[in-house]
């Protein structure tokens, strides 16, 4: 009876999660996705206000990529720093001497500023980051702003061709039948 019922709970949970799952994929495939910072800062620039925010894409781009240059170092130093200390603990194991505990101690300490150093380099990538992401935003809402003027102002023209037509069309229309009546009128 107990096995019946927890074998029931658990096909209740795998159904939500598959269910919670396709709903996500869904969401998903309705979106379109984010253009790449890349691609943006590659991308013509549409008016003033677009150039001046791609400039600014590619600036946070560059300092994105320093970032992250600066996060590998940090992170080698980080791995030099720990095995440093791991031999050092052998060797003060080792040795049990004065000497050894001593350069245990400098090594572990300079493996907690490498970890200290690595942690600010991650916190600038990740400012970075937020950064270029903020750019793109702009840079994109600047394109998406100049395209829906292109598209407004196209759609009055067009409105407008319209009207004019109807209007010329109806002034013919009506010349037309001043001629006729003219002539019936001479007739």
């Amino acid at each position: 009876m107990i096995k019946k019922k927890a074998a029931r709970v658990k096909a209740k949970v795998a159904k939500t999660k598959v269910a919670a799952k396709s709903k996500v994929k869904a969401k998903a495939r309705g979106r379109r996705p984010a253009p790449s910072p890349k691609s943006v800062a590659a991308a013509s620039p549409v008016n003033k206000a677009h150039e001046a925010a791609l400039k600014v894409v590619t600036r946070a781009l560059k300092t994105a990529e320093a970032a992250a240059a600066k996060v590998a170092t940090a992170e080698k130093k980080a791995a030099e720093a720990k095995s440093k200390v791991a031999a050092a603990m052998k060797a003060a194991a080792q040795k049990k001497s004065a000497a050894a505990s001593r350069a245990l101690l400098s090594a572990k300490t300079a493996a907690q500023k490498a970890r200290a150093a690595l942690a600010a380099a991650r916190a600038k990538a990740a400012e970075a980051d937020k950064t270029v992401k903020d750019a793109v935003r702009s840079a994109e809402a600047e394109r998406k702003k100049e395209e829906a003027k292109a598209k407004a102002v196209a759609a009055f023209a067009a409105k407008w061709e319209r009207d004019y037509d109807l209007k010329a069309a109806k002034k013919a229309k009506k010349k037309g039948r001043r001629a006729t009546r003219k002539k019936k009128a001479a007739a």
